[in-house]
This record gives C-alpha cells, sequence and structure tokens, in this order.
C-alpha cells in the first residue's frame, strides 16, 4: 500500500507540473535559452593490501566524462551526461588506464527532462539522484543515477529562526536485465534545513521500499556482493529502509576551517537475517572553496549484511555490506577546478557467517590518490 503511495504522489506532483508547463513555455519572446556544457577528469592511483590468503595490487584508473543542460524555456531544462569506460559495471565506472585509452565505448549516465517552477521539481528519465546523502553513501552510491520520475517540492521556506523543510518522492522501474519483471523502487525523503550566518544544520528522513520479484541475475555481481541470496529463492531479506541523516556546520575557528559532522541511521524493517542496521558518522574540518584550501576528514561505519540494498549501495571498498571501516581523509584545492586528494580505507567483514571469500579477521587495506579536475 504505501509503495503504491508513494509511486501516486510521483504521479501526481508530474500532472501538476505538466499542468503548469503549458502556461510557463509561452515564455517573452527575448528569452534566449542557455547552454551549458560541462565535464570532469579524474586520475586515480590505488594500492590495495592486507589480504592474507590473496594478492596485494595496484592499479592506476582514469575516468572522463562530460554532459550539457539547455534551458528549453525558463521551467524546463533538458540535460545528458556521458562516460568513457570499458567496463560494463553500472556502478563504479572508472576503469584501468590502458583498457579506458583504447575504448570507444560509452555510456549515458543520465538523459532527462527537469521542469521546475516556484517551489516545484519534476525529473523524468535518468537523472542525477534527488535525495539528500552523505559521501558515506551507506545507502547509496556517487554513481547511482534513478531512471523513472522523480519530484521535489519545498513545503516550507527557511526564514529567521524558522527552519525550511524538502520532500521528495521517487518511482523507479528496475531494470529486467539483473531481477525479475516489475520489481520496483519507491521512496520518499523530508528534509529539515536551516542555515544562519557560517552554520547549518540538516535532518533527513527517508524511507525507501524496494520490491523484488525473482532471483538477481549473478552475472551481474554489482546487485549481489554483499546481501544474503539463496540460489533458486533470490534474496532472502526483503529491503524497506529506514534511512536517518543529521548534518551539522559550525565555524568554531573561523570561516578558513568550518567544522562538519555527517551522521547516518539506517533499519532495514524488510531483513529477515537479523542484520538489518548501519550506522556511520564523518567528521570534516577546512572546506575546498578557494585556491590553497585544505579539507580533512575521518569516518566510522558499520553496515550489517542486509542493511542496506548493495546494488545501490558504495563501491569504495571491495565489500558493500557487512563491514566495519575506518577512513582517513586529506584534500587540497590546487585551483578553482583542480583538487588533490588522498584516502585511507581500512575494513574488515563484520559478521564471520556472511564474510564469503574474505578472511573474517583480515584487516584490508585501500590507499587512493587522485587528481580531479572540473571543467
Amino acid at each position: 500500500m504505501l509503495r503504491r503511495c508513494l509511486g501516486a504522489a510521483v504521479v501526481l506532483l508530474a500532472c501538476g507540473a505538466g499542468a503548469a508547463l503549458a502556461e510557463s513555455t509561452a515564455s517573452p519572446a527575448d528569452a534566449r535559452p542557455a547552454f551549458e556544457p560541462f565535464a570532469d577528469f579524474r586520475l586515480r592511483e590505488e594500492n590495495n593490501f592486507g589480504d592474507r590468503d590473496g594478492r596485494s595490487n595496484e592499479r592506476t584508473q582514469l575516468r572522463l566524462r562530460g554532459g550539457a543542460r539547455y534551458a528549453l524555456s525558463n521551467s524546463l531544462t533538458v540535460g545528458a551526461r556521458i562516460t568513457m569506460l570499458e567496463s560494463s559495471r553500472l556502478i563504479g565506472v572508472s576503469d584501468t588506464a590502458s583498457t579506458l585509452a583504447d575504448s570507444t565505448d560509452f555510456r549515458i549516465d543520465y538523459a532527462y527532462l527537469r521542469f521546475k517552477q516556484d517551489d516545484l521539481t519534476v525529473f523524468a528519465g535518468r537523472f542525477p539522484n534527488p535525495f539528500f546523502r552523505t559521501e558515506l553513501q551507506v545507502v547509496w552510491d556517487n554513481e547511482f543515477n534513478p531512471q523513472g520520475a522523480a519530484a521535489t517540492y519545498q513545503l516550507i521556506h527557511a526564514v529567521r529562526a524558522r527552519p525550511g523543510l524538502d520532500v521528495t518522492a521517487l518511482y523507479y522501474p528496475l531494470q529486467y536485465d539483473w531481477i525479475g519483471r516489475e520489481s520496483t523502487l519507491t521512496g520518499m525523503q523530508w528534509v529539515l534545513k536551516q542555515a544562519s550566518g557560517g552554520s547549518r544544520y540538516r535532518l533527513g528522513i527517508g524511507y525507501f521500499d524496494y520490491e523484488l520479484h525473482g532471483e538477481p541475475n549473478v552475472e551481474h555481481e554489482d546487485y549481489v556482493r554483499g546481501n544474503v541470496v539463496v540460489p533458486g529463492l533470490g534474496f532472502v531479506s526483503d529491503f524497506k529502509l529506514l534511512d536517518v541523516i543529521g548534518d551539522v556546520m559550525l565555524e568554531p575557528w573561523g570561516e578558513k576551517w568550518p567544522v562538519q559532522i555527517v551522521t547516518n541511521y539506517v533499519h532495514n524493517r524488510g531483513a529477515t537475517t537479523g542484520e538489518d542496521a548501519a550506522y556511520a558518522v564523518d567528521a570534516y574540518v577546512g572546506h575546498l572553496e578557494h585556491s590553497g584550501n585544505w579539507r580533512l576528514n575521518y569516518a566510522y561505519a558499520r553496515v550489517e549484511a542486509d542493511a542496506v540494498f548493495v546494488a545501490f549501495s558504495q563501491d569504495n571498498t571491495s565489500i558493500a555490506s557487512n563491514y566495519r571501516w575506518h577512513s582517513l581523509g586529506v584534500e587540497y584545492a590546487l585551483g578553482k577546478q583542480v583538487t588533490l586528494s588522498g584516502i585511507w580505507y581500512r575494513y574488515r567483514p563484520d559478521d564471520a557467517r556472511y564474510a564469503g571469500r574474505n578472511q573474517a579477521d583480515d584487516w584490508l587495506n585501500r590507499v587512493r590518490f587522485e587528481v580531479n579536475v572540473t571543467f
């Protein structure tokens, strides 16, 4: 019932946008549409070690993406982005430098229509993730771009001491090639937010309901890389995620060194294994808004085996659920469009019963150095 209500909410908001569209497209004759191209490039050096029954490995990866937005009217925009890649993985589109340099393959990251008028924003197609989320990527990987329809409505505007409130709804029919027909994701999130001077806070509460039918296609390893799956039956648990995110930023040492604390708690109400909870906290000091700025961060996360749906969760480490991790990172703004960064992940399986091919008592390590350039 809740899944149908969430789907209906998106459809109703989209219909409201369509009704307003006829009026909005009658823009003044002298209004000129805006074309905004953009691109980014990432070069990464990665080293993995600490697996006592495996081999250490080092690899160089690169990624190149490009896209554009085009304003058809004051309210309607089309957008698209492509990624050059060799890999067939749906999440984590980096590949090694040698294969990517010879690649002629491209993937469409997203291609969408966006309608925005007053407090309402509606997406249709394949579009950037509309939900408030954390850099820990417990529920959503940064490469996750849903498809279908989504809408965000600003219910309350933030005014002085009164916080603002946004609500976002999503309806996403899942791909037939890796899960059974009529599988869907529906979700809704409420975000309370307020900013004053150099400080701000946000509180997000979301509910995401996955209706999964049939057995996952094991050829798509991204979708079975941690959740408990029984051959011939499919996922042991359902995935009905309550997601709570808190974010606060303060300036105890001035505007150059702000402090940001982000927390994330997830409870899977559909888990049947008892592995139903995820906890994460991330602390940042500094920012990257100007050339010469630094930002430091430390993070801790514990995610049980069926706490999240691993098809869409983080791929920063080789374990997508049933893990404990610590990470320590440093970033430097070399210029307005160039960032240098390094991060060390230290992680291990959380529960030996679901460790799979990983040794339960092995602390694994992944160290990354990156150069990111935006155009």
